[in-house]
């Protein structure tokens, strides 16, 4: 996946899959989708944190979501 590349190279971040067994082992979530699945949230106890796209680019959109204890 290149988004994962770039945010390992860009910002010394490096993404792991979700474990739906442990939530809680990451508070954070980076979700890929469409605008039309704009307010679908992870589920309960998850907040948005930001909501973005590329410019240019109407059909895809970043989604970052923090669990909330």
């Amino acid at each position: 996946m290149p988004q994962a590349a770039a945010l390992d190279y860009h910002a010394g971040l490096r993404p792991r899959a979700f474990d739906l067994l442990k939530p809680q082992a990451c508070p954070l979530l980076l979700v890929q989708g469409s605008p039309k699945h704009e307010f679908d949230a992870p589920g309960a106890g998850w907040v948005k944190l930001a909501d973005v796209g590329r410019p240019g680019d109407k059909g895809e959109r970043y989604r970052l979501y923090r669990l909330v204890k």
